[in-house]
């Protein structure tokens, strides 16, 4: 959990901000279709926050690679 949040938190804050500039939109409004994107993109994050997770595993305790 500790990994998709660092990668999912500057993530939604890029769509955030891309659709706050392109679109100059109300701030809810933004945030509620940065939401939207961020759900869409959320399964690929925690795909790569396991990979973050297990190098920073093997990082910290590498005599446990099998």
């Amino acid at each position: 959990m500790v990994a998709s949040y660092l990668l999912g938190v500057p993530v939604l804050a890029l769509v955030f901000l891309a659709v706050l500039l392109v679109t100059h939109w109300d701030v809810v409004v933004v945030l509620l279709v940065a939401d939207a994107i961020f759900l869409a993109v959320a399964p690929f994050i925690w795909r790569y926050s396991r990979v973050v997770w297990l190098h920073f595993d093997w990082f910290v305790d590498p005599q446990m690679r099998a």
